[in-house]
């Protein structure tokens, strides 16, 4: 009985893959694949955005109070309630001003700013390439 299924099963011939099916496979799976990367880097990139998106508040409220401390308003303000004066001595004027801008505060606040708007450009594109890509339970191959 054995010899009898040897024998039969040794007749039949292979079934063939339909072609190009190994590549429709591989290429599904490298698009799973990147489509992995982008979700995670979206994941990373948004945590990033809220964080630096927070941060604003309280770079740009630390900003303002040492524009205030340095003087700089009361300075800045002469130029509308004294025009005259500013003119007679412009370039000590701009020399005042820059000396009582915040420099390391406003350098603070562009990258946090620069880096939530990157963030957000990240995510903007992003979540783009995700809502193109069609989810499904059984990829047709």
């Amino acid at each position: 009985m054995p010899q009898n299924f040897e024998q039969l099963f040794s007749n039949l011939s292979q079934p063939e893959p339909r072609p190009r099916l190994f590549e429709r496979v591989w290429n599904r799976l490298q698009k799973e694949k990147q489509l992995l990367i982008v979700k995670r880097k979206l994941f990373l990139i948004s945590i990033l955005s809220v964080i630096t998106g927070v941060g604003l508040a309280p770079v740009s409220k630390s900003v303002y109070i040492n524009f205030a401390e340095s003087g700089f308003f009361k300075f800045f303000s002469l130029i509308f309630s004294d025009f005259n004066a500013v003119m007679a001595s412009w370039k000590n004027y701009l020399i005042s001003l820059l000396e009582t801008l915040p420099v390391m505060n406003l350098i603070l606040l562009l990258a946090v700013f620069l880096i939530f708007l990157e963030a957000l450009k990240f995510l903007a594109k992003n979540i783009k390439i995700i809502s193109q890509t069609k989810f499904s339970g059984s990829p047709s191959l």
